[in-house]
């Protein structure tokens, strides 16, 4: 099964995209990329195709930090790097910590009042 570019790896996905393509177009008899077995054939071909029509849903990860903008590089090296995006997954678990021990203040809150009402004198 052909996959996508590691993704570990590759640091401009659009320039990843055009090239899955381009090598698409070449319909190219046999693929060899180093790792794995060569690839040839109709079934590679296809695969190879089905990558690139559907390249973003297939290959591209869905966050991290060459996904939106990819590092900027000439001959000499790297020119400039986007910055680091934060998770999302960080801000949904400090919202959920604050709900959690709000809402145990609240019911440790009625549990003390409700001690407290049992506990009045009765003057009756």
């Amino acid at each position: 099964m052909i996959s996508g570019p590691p993704k570990y790896f590759t640091y401009n996905w659009y320039q990843a995209d055009k090239w899955v393509n381009a090598l698409a177009d070449l319909s190219p008899e046999i693929v060899a990329t180093g790792h794995g077995k060569p690839m040839e054939g109709r079934e590679m071909r296809q695969q190879l195709m089905d990558l690139a029509l559907n390249f973003a849903d297939r290959a591209v990860p869905r966050y991290g930090r060459y996904v939106a903008e990819p590092a900027v590089t000439n001959r000499d090296g790297v020119v400039s790097l986007p910055m680091v995006p934060k998770k999302q997954g960080t801000v949904w678990a400090l919202v959920s910590s604050v709900a959690v021990i709000a809402l145990g203040c609240v019911y440790f809150s009625r549990q003390r009042s409700r001690k407290e009402i049992l506990s009045l004198p009765n003057f009756s």
